[in-house]
């Protein structure tokens, strides 16, 4: 159950080729290879890749030169043999079929062992079902006894009882907290969406500035639309808020000395951020699980923009449009789970206010809100403080209900009701309400209820 020819396929693909070998990483592992050799290779260019060091015939070669030194053969089929990362993923599919069916016959070979030491059959069958599921899926099958349920879920409330929240990564938008029960959590899909140019780029990049800037949580923001300087420029927009020049003035360059040097200033908070981003026009789904995977495992990422689902592909022309989307949100699910990250996905809608492509995306994710502007009644309702809404249409942790915003263009900047704004708007309708900012905590105040997270710079 072994085929060395595969294994060197893969290692030599992995070795020449970067996206292989992102993939390789994640998809296989050391126990994959029955040969020493390959084994320990496979071993040393995962420690390189996580060291962030460049993956190459040349740099592996001087690497693990003893490796290559006792296995000079071995060395040259990998490095000058004939290899194909057109079909690598064959290679992978057939690598994994192999170990699978090694484990498989391990498991047979102990089950006929424990039958000639007499054991009950009944017995025996049953462990052997447990273990070929196990090893079929690479997961066991895990009954939650009644007392283990019960112990578990008095920790998860204890625990967050504790937090005062579920212990997520906070956004400066105290209602938006509240529906998350305290913030994103790692394995989360939530897609944000609105009609073309009505803001959700700016949203997006507003919730990069405080997850990734002033909380300083390493995180990307994969961006498929614009080119780099308008990139640069909204940044510069985003930041500057509070200060007398605006996204226009940025635009055109009429900043004074005096302002360059404030925005100069501004910018030391970008130098420590956790603020990465990549910009790829082209974007297929494979393109950005490789690419995410990559900043996990460099970066240690918690957080993922993808701006937009649009933009991007399956590379499968047979897909209709509705099944393209749907596909692309079931993978970035996964995706979320596998690497424990919260992926926001920006989406499109139509005039109708309805999303575009497929509603089998709002299944798969965890959170799904509208961003739209305010009737004029409705801004009339709330005299004119906010002008936009971000309707929770969806969310499988919290309620439902509408986030009120101030979107300023010229700063490209949303901005949310205080903790003292949310509090008195549920003293109005009549529910109790905690003490705020004076004991030290925000609290954060949604659709019932009330719970409190730690007070972040950006409250001030």
């Amino acid at each position: 159950m072994m085929d060395l020819d595969i294994e060197r396929q893969v290692l030599a693909c992995m070795i020449a080729d970067k996206s292989c070998l992102e993939s390789g990483i994640y998809d296989v592992n050391p126990d994959h290879f029955t040969q020493d050799f390959c084994h320990d290779i496979f071993y040393g260019i995962k420690k390189m890749y996580e060291e962030k060091k460049t993956v190459n015939p040349v740099t592996v070669a001087t690497e693990l030169k003893d490796i290559v030194k006792h296995n000079g053969t071995s060395w040259l089929l990998l490095k000058d043999g004939f290899y194909s990362t057109a079909s690598f993923q064959y290679y992978i599919d057939r690598l994994q079929k192999l170990f699978i069916s090694r484990q498989i016959v391990m498991v047979a070979q102990e089950a006929i062992h424990r039958l000639e030491d007499q054991e009950d059959p009944g017995e025996v069958a049953k462990s052997f079902e447990e273990l070929t599921y196990k090893v079929s899926t690479g997961k066991a099958d895990e009954i939650v006894t009644p007392k283990q349920l019960a112990e578990r879920i008095l920790n998860t409330v204890s625990e967050r009882m504790d937090k005062r929240s579920n212990g997520g990564i906070s956004t400066s938008y105290v209602r938006l907290n509240y529906a998350l029960n305290g913030g994103y959590l790692p394995g989360q899909l939530i897609i944000f969406a609105a009609q073309t140019g009505k803001g959700k780029t700016a949203f997006a990049m507003n919730q990069m500035r405080d997850i990734a800037i002033t909380q300083k949580i390493p995180s990307l923001y994969v961006n498929t639309e614009m080119g780099a300087e308008q990139m640069d420029i909204r940044n510069a927009a985003i930041l500057s808020v509070g200060e007398s020049f605006t996204h226009t003035d940025l635009a055109a360059g009429k900043l004074s000395n005096e302002q360059f040097n404030r925005l100069a200033a501004l910018l030391d908070k970008m130098h420590t951020s956790g603020f990465y981003t990549v910009t790829v026009p082209d974007l297929t789904i494979n393109t950005l699980i490789s690419t995410a995977r990559r900043f996990k495992a460099q970066t240690g990422m918690k957080f993922m923009i993808v701006d937009y689902v649009g933009r991007m592909d399956t590379a499968d022309a047979k897909l209709t449009e509705w099944q393209v989307y749907k596909t692309i949100a079931k993978k970035l699910k996964t995706l979320a789970q596998q690497l424990e990250i919260t992926i926001i996905m920006l989406a499109q809608v139509n005039d109708d206010e309805k999303l575009e492509g497929a509603r089998g995306m709002k299944n798969e994710c965890d959170l799904f809100g509208l961003l739209r502007e305010m009737t004029f009644e409705e801004m009339q309702e709330c005299q004119s403080r906010f002008n936009y809404y971000l309707v929770l249409d969806k969310n499988r942790d919290g309620g439902r209900g509408k986030v009120p915003l101030k979107f300023i263009g010229e700063r490209m900047t949303f901005k949310g009701e205080t903790a003292d704004e949310v509090a008195r708007s549920k003293q109005k309708s009549g529910t109790d309400i905690e003490a705020t900012a004076r004991t030290g905590t925000v609290v954060n105040i949604g659709y019932s209820g009330t719970h409190k997270r730690k007070r972040m710079p950006y409250d001030d």
